[in-house]
């Protein structure tokens, strides 16, 4: 990737259903992943890693939504 570790490591929401309808939403980074992902192995995985951080950010930020909204029952 041509960018300095902070850039590269910033966010990219790649897990999302219809994500060329959106893309123009995205930061550059991301869309400069999108339009390379096919051009080199490497810049494939990377894409793919994208996609990991994307899924596990979505988990967490569910588990984390709901442990704050449903309510807790402390049994003394």
């Amino acid at each position: 990737i041509p960018y300095d570790f902070h850039t590269a490591h910033m966010p990219c929401d790649m897990d999302v259903h219809h994500l060329l309808r959106i893309i123009d939403t995205f930061p550059n980074q991301c869309i400069w992943m999108i339009n390379n992902r096919f051009a080199h192995e490497n810049y494939y995985r990377i894409f793919k890693l994208y996609q990991l951080e994307g899924h596990f950010f979505g988990q967490y930020a569910e588990r984390l939504r709901r442990y704050e909204v449903d309510p807790h029952y402390f049994l003394y």
